[in-house]
């Protein structure tokens, strides 16, 4: 019988210690009708400390020109804010699929998500959508 107990005990310590080791837990952050501004200009998110080792993802629910209310194409990239962080390259978050940013978003760090619309135009664009950082 304190067999059995010991074998469940040490069971229980060897996952918990399995789950506090590796990260199984995903940091999203959802953005909801944020605005892209015009002419290109870049929206620029706040910091998110990136703790895992994981690829970091985009992905576009929906975008919309503010004036017309067509769907409007939108170019990502991740700014790295500590020495050593490269900013990556941009992509285009499509939607509802979740994008990668490459390898240089592996990097353990602070980052920033920036945000702009492929088109020159005069008018702002609404965005909704997922960043995904650990």
């Amino acid at each position: 019988m304190k067999l059995k107990y010991l074998k469940v005990t040490l069971a229980l310590f060897v996952a918990t210690f399995l789950f506090a080791v590796i990260n199984a837990k995903a940091q999203v952050v959802t953005f909801s009708d944020i605005t892209i501004p015009a002419f290109k200009g870049i929206y620029q998110s706040k910091q998110q400390d990136k703790y895992g080792n994981n690829l970091q993802y985009i992905k576009k629910t929906k975008c919309t020109d503010d004036w017309s209310g067509d769907g409007r194409v939108i170019l990502s990239k991740l700014n790295g804010l500590l020495a050593g962080n490269d900013d990556t390259a941009w992509v285009v978050a499509e939607p509802n699929k979740n994008v990668s940013f490459g390898s240089k978003s592996k990097t353990m760090g602070a980052w920033k998500l920036w945000l702009e619309s492929n088109k020159n135009l005069m008018s702002t664009a609404s965005f909704w959508g997922t960043w995904t950082v650990n």
